[in-house]
């Protein structure tokens, strides 16, 4: 007699993972923060911009290219002053950026979002190998 076993649901994959349960609570709390952020940047240089990574006083941006890194830089005063009205933000004192060596899509429609998912892995992939370098 053969016994056939019940197939795990993905909520029940994602609940015992736990490693993975944390990198998906650090990827919402990106996203949300990355959505501020992108409010308070002008419409250009938000459609270029993503916060890849946040600690309690600095912020790290992925920046399309040189052109637009340039941009933000000279932003970063202004752009520092105003998150820090922001609880999430409140001890923020520093902005750093890195170059993508991959062109950010604008923000993803339903049809992007796979391509998206593809891109983000990437830059996450990206961030990790220039953390590394960092050491």
């Amino acid at each position: 007699m053969t016994i056939v076993k019940e197939p795990t649901s993905i909520k029940q994959i994602l609940t015992d993972n736990k490693i993975l349960t944390k990198l998906i609570k650090k990827t919402s709390s990106l996203q949300n923060l990355n959505r501020l952020f992108q409010e308070i940047l002008n419409n250009d240089l938000s459609k270029h911009c993503q916060i890849a990574q946040k600690t309690k006083n600095l912020l790290v941006i992925i920046v399309d290219n040189a052109a637009w890194a340039t941009n933000l830089r000279y932003a970063i005063p202004d752009i520092i002053k105003t998150l820090r009205t922001q609880p999430e933000f409140k001890n923020l004192q520093n902005i750093r950026y890195h170059i993508s060596r991959y062109s950010m899509p604008p923000t993803a429609s339903p049809q992007q979002k796979n391509s998206t998912d593809m891109q983000n892995a990437r830059m996450l992939k990206e961030l990790a190998e220039q953390k590394e370098k960092l050491k």
